[in-house]
């Protein structure tokens, strides 16, 4: 007992260094999900996860474009009517230290503009940051968030109200709570205890 005390101090350490390394990517690209309900309203939650839940934050504007009119000739996710001051909203059941997905507008005359990313954590505001824009009508941009901050929520907008914000292709890591690393370590530890345990032999 006291070597298996001995080698849980040695090793917890590790394993909690270790839980970004057991990351788990999540994708959505909304392809598989049904478009022939485009407007699910404030919320929608895609068959490609049940993890990972999208929202209009002011308004039940969202818009699941299929095929035939999103900018990238695959289904993506878009936020109408943007002049009412809303923007995406993204919410994780779980942390997560790494995001990207495709984003663009419907414009189709070339303008820089700007978007904002802003990232939470148990409800509060753990970083922001801006994304330059070009309305050019496709999704050809591609956000990269990967910083090491953990997070569990995001809301995207651009700043001009009048455009419509359009995601697809969105991967994210989701990271083990520490909590159930500890719990495989420290039964991986146990079962190693008991599988090298050799039987004593007495001898006369």
């Amino acid at each position: 007992m006291h070597a298996l005390l001995k080698w849980s101090a040695l090793l917890i350490p590790v394993m909690l260094m270790a839980v970004n390394a057991w990351a788990v990517p999540i994708t959505v690209d909304f392809d598989s999900d049904d478009t022939s309900n485009p407007n699910p309203g404030q919320t929608f939650t895609s068959v490609d996860s049940s993890l990972v839940h999208f929202g209009d934050t002011n308004g039940p504007d969202l818009f699941l474009a299929d095929a035939l009119i999103s900018p990238n000739g695959t289904n993506a996710l878009a936020v109408f009517f943007d002049d009412d001051g809303s923007a995406l909203r993204i919410d994780f059941d779980f942390r997560a230290d790494m995001l990207s997905f495709d984003f663009g507008t419907a414009a189709v005359s070339p303008v820089i503009g700007a978007a904002i990313l802003t990232l939470f954590s148990e409800g509060a505001q753990v970083d922001q940051v801006p994304v330059s824009l070009v309305q050019d009508g496709t999704l050809g941009q591609t956000l990269l968030y990967d910083t090491g901050i953990l997070f569990d929520a995001v809301e995207f907008e651009f700043v001009n109200p009048e455009l419509t914000e359009v995601v697809d292709n969105l991967t994210v890591n989701a990271i083990p709570e520490p909590s159930a690393a500890l719990v495989f370590g420290l039964g991986s530890i146990v079962c190693g205890r008991a599988c090298g345990r050799r039987p004593r032999v007495r001898r006369r």
